[in-house]
């Protein structure tokens, strides 16, 4: 191998400052973007509970959009079929006759037509 070829080697061998500082930069605005995507999520499950607490409440809504709340019960735990195998399928039925449903709702908005 020549001295030319051999630098050219070496040269594509090298870590350079620009690419360490070009990738640090890429981390701290894949981090930032990460705090702005967890203040965004916050603050709408903020804004759809205090919508989702109004609507139970009776407040009208005035804006011009169908709002309705969709609710949706689970008692179905993932964990069952690991507990059936382990005991059997009536103590799972019992456990799961004496836990209470997880309940989940979320505000739907459709625009009007």
């Amino acid at each position: 191998m020549n001295r030319k070829a051999a630098a050219l080697k070496k040269i594509e061998n090298t870590i350079t400052r620009q690419e360490v500082e070009a990738l640090e930069a890429m981390r701290d605005a894949y981090e930032g973007l990460k705090r702005r995507l967890e203040l965004l999520d916050r603050q709408i499950k903020t804004s759809e509970s205090s919508i989702i607490q109004r609507l139970d409440d009776g407040v009208a809504s005035e804006s011009g959009m169908d709002l309705s709340i969709h609710e949706v019960t689970r008692r179905y735990p993932s964990w069952k079929s690991h507990f059936v195998a382990a005991t059997s399928a009536e103590a799972a039925e019992k456990v799961l006759a004496e836990t209470p449903p997880t309940i989940t709702r979320s505000l739907v908005v459709r625009k009007a037509a």
